[in-house]
C-alpha cells in the first residue's frame, strides 16, 4: 500500500511539473507574439514612403494654375489610404493657422480604368471640408506623374516665382496627428519666414499599388 501511495505521489508531482512547464511555454509564446506584433506596428508606422524627385520649378505641362501672389501647396491623396486621414487633418490645421496665405490643391488619385466614383470616399469628403482648398480628381495619376509624387500624403509647396520650397509629408509618422516639422515649416513659408528648400519624410500608402 505504501508503495502505491509513493507511486501516486511522484506521478502527481510529475504531472504538476509538466503543467507548469506547459503554462510557461504558453506564456512565453504569447509574449513573443505580442512583442512581434508591437514591433511590426512600430516599424510600419515609422517607415516612410518613397519621395520622388519633384521638379525644382513648376512644371509647364501641369493643368494646375500656380498662384502669382502667394505660395501654392499641392497634396496628393490616395482616396483609399486610411493613414492619409491624418494628412488631411494636419492640412486643415495649416490652413486654419494661415488663412488665405496659401493656394491649396488636393489631388485625389483615380487609377487607370476607374471612374471618379471610385475615389468618392470619406477622404474626399474630408478634403472638400478644408476651407479654400480646391479638390480635383487626378485621372490616371497624370499630375502625380508630372510632380513625381509616389506616396499618398506627399505635399509640395511652390513660391509665386515657381520655385519649390517644400517637398515631403506633414505627419510625424503613418496615420499620426500632432505637431511636426512638415506642418511648422509650411506655416513658416506661408508667413514669409522661409524661402529655402525643405525636405521631409512622407508617410502613406503608395499611390499606384493599391
Amino acid at each position: 500500500m505504501s508503495e502505491l501511495l509513493k507511486h501516486l505521489y511522484y506521478n502527481r508531482k510529475n504531472i504538476f511539473s509538466t503543467k507548469r512547464l506547459i503554462q510557461a511555454i504558453l506564456v512565453a509564446t504569447w509574449l513573443a507574439m505580442l512583442i512581434a506584433t508591437y514591433s511590426f506596428a512600430v516599424i510600419y508606422a515609422t517607415t516612410p514612403g518613397a519621395r520622388g524627385h519633384s521638379p525644382a520649378d513648376w512644371p509647364e505641362k501641369s493643368v494646375l494654375v500656380k498662384d502669382s501672389s502667394r505660395p501654392t501647396l499641392i497634396t496628393f491623396i490616395h482616396p483609399k489610404c486610411s493613414c492619409s486621414r491624418a494628412t488631411l487633418n494636419e492640412l486643415n490645421k495649416i490652413v486654419s493657422h494661415c488663412p488665405d496665405r496659401l493656394k491649396v490643391y488636393i489631388l485625389m488619385l483615380v487609377p487607370r480604368g476607374e471612374g471618379k466614383d471610385w475615389a468618392k470616399t470619406d477622404l474626399l469628403d474630408s478634403a472638400r471640408a478644408i476651407p479654400g482648398a480646391e479638390v480635383r480628381f487626378d485621372m490616371e495619376g497624370q499630375e502625380a506623374n508630372r510632380f513625381h509624387s509616389l506616396t499618398s500624403g506627399h505635399t509640395l509647396v511652390y513660391l509665386p516665382s515657381g520655385e519649390l520650397v517644400f517637398n515631403g509629408g506633414i505627419t510625424a509618422s503613418r496615420g499620426h496627428e500632432g505637431d511636426n516639422k512638415g506642418q511648422s515649416t509650411i506655416e513658416d513659408i506661408a508667413r514669409g519666414r522661409s524661402e529655402k528648400l525643405w525636405f521631409n519624410q512622407v508617410f502613406g500608402c503608395p499611390l499606384k499599388e493599391r
